[in-house]
């Protein structure tokens, strides 16, 4: 089937999965927010499943349904082998597993560049294999600054003072817009502060599974730390800070926003569309294929620099833009 659509869209095999696999994306999410996303609906061991399975199954089509999804496994299981097991039922030192989870993952993608790339821009398994590879060596590092979490959790006493509740409550307001959207950073994802990335313990083996293959991040990105993925799909991260509620009844039952996204999701897919057919408009004036020509070569300095820099930013440009909630 998809040598069938390739040949009447034009577009090579590799690059059409890729599209297919992404597109595949929005009736995934759709049901998770009809179905699932409301605190209500499910509860987050049947979020995690549904994640799992449907983010499984576009990682099986994007492989064309060989055997390259093992790698991830390998990876993904190795992992959570390293934090879980070693660090915390064999008591192996944090630094130590942060360590052996980055030479795992940075060490797998070295070697499979080495064996499977070519001259040419690749898009195969080693595609997310990449943006994986980021993202279980981030989930080491929080593992690792959770040192400290463990370490207060077992001298501090169970009790808490007033300030120290008015201190994490100014802390939730900050996380939310006057109008109770979630903030984002300069980068334009949602904005995690740093001291809810660190983990008190490494997740079980079918959390750190959702996790990796996320069907909104496993493809292209982007990243998250683990702890906004455990507060998604237990809808923590909608949770009004009880500073916004208007009656101290309502203080006692913490509410639950879950922002309005359809026309979010509008322009952004009518804008995802515009951008891709750009980039492949553009891509036809500058290949890459050019810079390694002798005609490329003979170009004056200049001119090589323009065209090298117009040639990157077909193949590796990112748009950036905000598009308010309505």
């Amino acid at each position: 089937m998809i040598e069938e659509l390739s040949a009447i869209t034009g577009i090579p095999p590799p690059p059409l999965r890729l599209l297919l696999s992404l597109l595949w994306t929005v009736p995934v999410a759709l049901i998770y927010r009809l179905y699932f996303l409301f605190p209500n609906s499910s509860s987050p061991f049947i979020r995690n499943i549904y994640i799992l399975v449907t983010s499984l199954g576009i990682a099986v089509f994007f492989t064309a349904f060989s055997k390259d999804i093992i790698h991830s496994f390998i990876t993904i299981i190795g992992t959570w082998f390293i934090g879980a097991i070693l660090g915390d039922q064999l008591s192996v030192s944090r630094k130590t597993c942060a360590t052996l989870i980055w030479i795992l993952n940075f060490g797998y993608l070295l070697i499979s560049y080495f064996y499977h790339a070519t001259d040419d821009y690749d898009l195969c398994w080693t595609t997310p294999q990449s943006v994986l590879c980021l993202r279980l060596i981030s989930l080491g590092m929080d593992y690792l600054d959770g040192k400290h979490l463990s370490k207060q959790s077992s001298t501090s006493s169970s009790s808490s003072t007033s300030s120290d509740k008015k201190q994490k409550q100014q802390q939730q307001q900050l996380e939310y817009t006057s109008n109770n959207i979630i903030k984002k950073d300069e980068w334009g994802q949602p904005w995690c502060p740093d001291s809810e990335r660190p983990l008190k313990q490494f997740p079980n083996l079918l959390e750190v599974l959702g996790y990796s293959y996320f069907f909104g991040a496993w493809l292209a990105g982007p990243q998250f730390s683990f702890h906004r993925y455990s507060r998604f799909i237990t809808c923590d991260l909608f949770k009004l800070p009880p500073a916004l509620t208007t009656t101290k009844e309502n203080e006692e039952k913490v509410k639950v926003k879950i922002p309005p996204a359809t026309s979010y999701a509008i322009k952004s897919y009518l804008g995802g569309l515009l951008y891709m057919g750009l980039t492949q408009v553009a891509q036809m004036y500058f290949p890459t294929q050019y810079i390694i020509t002798p005609e490329f070569a003979s170009l004056p300095l200049w001119k090589r620099w323009g065209i090298m820099w117009l040639t990157g930013k077909t193949v590796l440009m990112k748009v950036k833009y905000d598009i308010n909630i309505i």
